[in-house]
């Protein structure tokens, strides 16, 4: 489904208003973008940060749960688990909190306790706040506006990738995933934005600091994302027949087959490939190549109905 960035259909506000564009909640087949996970070292420094400096709740179906916190971002979640090494996106991911004088309160609270981290925070204005956590992870925090779809939760996580390659990373979405993609240029760079639920996108933008595949690829530190996904089986069977299918991972739902996606509500996938050769004259690819890796936890959006606490 794919959008180019024109006044009246993008992601962008119309004629500089107020107003969200007439399309800028409409969706394709990812309905929810319903948690990033994200492995730390110390689960008492993590709290310390996502519930004591940035004021979000614990789930109670996860309370005392030996390994993983799930934290509550308005209809989303921060999924924080116990790992050897610190995962963290490539850049710095923008959330909506709304009373920023609390916040700021909580950030200088806390600092006391992170001291020694890499924990920091800079008030841009009174409407932005850059915060560091305790590894180095980045997130900027801005205030919900009158065009938010919503006062809390993730709004973009913006993934560099190599020069050439965004319109690709885009039509992976579109032919796997059956997603709605924003195409434009920022800044002269080539962005592909992949509608993820209301208010929430996944923005590809080229950056010359990947120079090709490989070094996009290789910045990946083994987070992932998870999913609702309306028409769940046909991009279980896009994915498996593109043999992209992850079941070499950790957890227990892996799902070879439909029927065992089905029973699990869940299937997993990690490799975004080419469907076609690049076009002449730019950074070279070939059909089936990867172009870009990280988790992706895709679940049955019939799940998201049943289960309310996600």
């Amino acid at each position: 489904m794919a959008v180019m960035a024109e006044p009246n259909d993008t992601l962008q506000m119309e004629n500089n208003s107020t107003q969200p564009s007439e399309r800028s909640q409409d969706l394709g087949n990812i309905v929810h973008l319903e948690h990033l996970n994200l492995e730390v070292p110390d689960r008492l420094s993590a709290d310390m940060f996502y519930a004591d400096a940035l004021g979000l709740a614990s789930d109670p179906a996860m309370h005392g749960h030996p390994r993983v916190t799930w934290y509550n971002i308005g209809r989303q979640q921060f999924h924080i688990a116990k790992g050897n090494k610190a995962q963290r996106t490539p850049l710095p991911v923008t959330l909506i909190l709304p009373e920023h004088s609390s916040l700021l309160k909580r950030l200088q609270d806390t600092a006391t306790k992170l001291k020694g981290t890499q924990f920091a925070y800079d008030q841009k204005d009174s409407h932005q706040i850059t915060v560091t956590d305790p590894w180095g992870q980045l997130y900027i925090i801005i205030a919900p506006s009158d065009e938010s779809v919503f006062d809390c939760g993730i709004k973009d996580i913006p993934l560099p990738c190599a020069p050439g390659t965004a319109a690709a990373i885009g039509a992976f979405y579109e032919q796997v995933y059956k997603a709605r993609v924003v195409y434009r240029s920022q800044d002269g760079a080539e962005c592909a934005s992949i509608l993820s639920g209301p208010g929430t996108t996944l923005t590809f933008t080229e950056s010359s600091k990947y120079r090709d595949t490989a070094t996009a690829i290789s910045a990946f530190e083994g987070w992932h994302v998870a999913f609702y996904l309306a028409d769940f089986s046909s991009v279980f069977n896009a994915v498996n027949n593109a043999g992209l299918n992850l079941l070499q991972h950790k957890h227990s739902d892996k799902a070879p087959t439909l029927q065992e996606a089905l029973k699990c509500s869940q299937f997993r996938m990690s490799s975004i490939i080419a469907f076609t050769d690049s076009p002449a004259g730019g950074p070279q690819f070939k059909t089936g190549e990867t172009l870009y890796s990280f988790g992706h936890e895709n679940y049955n959006r019939a799940y998201a109905a049943v289960d309310q606490t996600h």
